[in-house]
């Protein structure tokens, strides 16, 4: 008679954890498609932006690449002013796609780079950079649509180039280009400024 109870006893008791297991599995059956709808959402973006993702490679862009025949300037020629438009996130820092893709914001940073940095060897890079932000900022267009803070992420890469590549980026080339990427100089500026990487 003991013995059915306890089987009895057994069983109800893995009844009640079953029930309470398939409550908890509602919730995170609930949690899980809440994450897929996320997920998904997510695909969305991320298959927007793979249309940019490469491109500096497949299109054998340099970063001095200028704007030609419809397409973006520097490591993005490999698209097209409307398709960075489309993949640039709405939390972008430096929603700016026109500029980015004439390579207005890159060029004017790479040029008052080279000309306070000449003009002040010896130097450390970091602390020139209000001086070179100022002189970005002589640009009145730039100076009205470009952020300090998305100023700042182009600012990082100029000042990592000059602090490693000084002679290799005297001038535009591939040995400048070559000398960044060995050092990581591009690449962030990407994540910091949350537009979508060519590379």
């Amino acid at each position: 008679m003991s013995f059915p109870r306890r089987v009895l006893l057994a069983f109800v008791t893995s009844m009640i954890a079953a029930a309470c297991s398939h409550e908890e599995g509602s919730d995170y059956a609930s949690d899980s498609l809440s994450q897929v709808a996320q997920v998904d959402a997510g695909v969305t973006d991320a298959a927007a932006v793979s249309v940019v993702t490469g491109t500096a490679t497949t299109g054998k862009c340099f970063s001095y690449t200028k704007a030609d025949a419809g397409m973006c300037a520097g490591y993005f020629c490999g698209v097209n002013e409307a398709q960075l438009t489309a993949s640039m996130p709405t939390s972008s820092i430096c929603p700016l796609p026109s500029e980015i893709c004439q390579g207005t914001l890159s060029g004017a940073v790479a040029a008052c780079t080279r000309t306070i940095v000449i003009a002040n060897l010896g130097k450390p890079v970091d602390p020139l950079k209000p001086q070179i932000q100022e002189c970005v900022y002589k640009d009145a267009n730039l100076k009205e649509k470009v952020s300090p803070t998305c100023l700042g992420c182009y600012l990082t890469v100029a000042s990592c180039a000059a602090s490693n590549c000084l002679v290799e980026c005297l001038s535009d080339s591939p040995n400048c280009d070559t000398c960044r990427k060995k050092n990581n100089c591009d690449v962030p500026v990407f994540g910091c400024a949350q537009i979508p990487s060519p590379f």
